[in-house]
């Protein structure tokens, strides 16, 4: 009996009738070995679907328990659905796959940026992470590298793509956070300011134009959670940053009310080091002291209950 050339309800089997996995066929999946689709599981006797991702070479039953464990992936097109009863083609199915197969080309030829150099502008600061170059008119010009620190040490193997999603990450928070505090951003165009010659592809999703500013000689860190340094601190006084917590509590434990533990900024292969309060007013006076620490716990206040209504719990700034 010869095969059938084309079916749009290939099967992929599960334990059940209920765990079939409803993929489209090579035809209507882009190219052949793309990724597929966001496609639906569909209800074997309501016919209604719900929506999951379809992980590539993954068994129905793997898939399944993705889906069940949470760990699927949200589809940023229109939904594509199918279902038992219509047996249709999905009607976004080529817009679906052609974009689909665009995103997976695109982080397969991620450029990495290790170090920004940008002639004809004068660089005033290499970080850890960001160079930070000067522009006309009082401004700076901040270029999120892909360079990787962690502890307080730069490693020699860069990420690519980190400095764009922590340069995102970062405007993302900005523009939320507005109406506690004013930031730095002067919403300029990055292409604007790069030099004649200069590969703005590279460089205008990780970069952002800031007003010249002077930094304060502190970190401001909001907690909600004990872990890391402030676990540390606990474990050896009970205390953190001088701030007494109560007897017999747990790593990872959730804080009854945020405390904000503030820290010095080290240069280049030193550590930060948690300082008092105390010590953050004999560095910057005490009404600036006051009102860092007070709008530091409204940020992660305000931070922390929108992550946790997304299902995301931010354990410390």
């Amino acid at each position: 009996m010869r095969a059938p050339t084309h079916s749009c309800h290939r099967r992929r089997a599960g334990r059940c009738g209920s765990d079939a996995v409803h993929v489209p066929c090579r035809r209507h999946s882009g190219r052949p070995g793309s990724v597929l689709p966001a496609f639906s599981r569909a209800h074997p006797r309501r016919g209604t679907a719900r929506r999951f991702q379809v992980w590539p070479g993954a068994s129905a039953r793997k898939a399944l328990q993705r889906r069940r464990a949470g760990l699927h992936r949200q589809s940023s097109w229109r939904d594509c659905s199918l279902s038992n009863r219509q047996g249709q083609c999905p009607s976004t199915r080529k817009h679906a796959a052609d974009l689909h197969y665009a995103l997976c080309w695109s982080l397969a030829v991620i450029r990495t940026l290790h170090t920004a150099e940008l002639p004809g502008l004068e660089l005033l600061h290499r970080g850890k992470v960001r160079d930070v170059f000067a522009l006309p008119g009082e401004r700076l010009l901040m270029v999120a590298s892909d360079r990787l620190s962690a502890f307080d040490v730069v490693l020699p193997d860069p990420i690519p793509g980190k400095g764009e999603l922590l340069c995102q990450m970062s405007n993302f928070w900005f523009a939320r956070s507005a109406h506690l505090i004013a930031n730095h951003l002067t919403g300029d165009s990055v292409a604007s300011v790069l030099p004649a010659g200069v590969d703005v592809a590279l460089y205008a999703q990780r970069s952002v134009v800031v007003k010249r500013l002077k930094p304060l000689p502190v970190e401001a860190i909001a907690r909600g959670y004990l872990v890391g340094s402030g676990w540390k601190d606990y474990q050896a006084s009970g205390r953190v940053c001088g701030i007494e917590l109560p007897a017999g509590l747990r790593q990872a434990e959730r804080l009854a009310e945020p405390i904000f533990t503030p820290s010095s900024k080290a240069a280049i292969g030193n550590h930060d080091e948690n300082i008092g309060f105390d010590a953050m007013v004999a560095l910057i006076g005490c009404a600036l002291a006051e009102q860092v620490r007070a709008t530091t716990l409204a940020i992660y206040r305000f931070a922390a209950a929108y992550a946790q209504q997304r299902g995301i719990l931010i354990a410390d700034t």
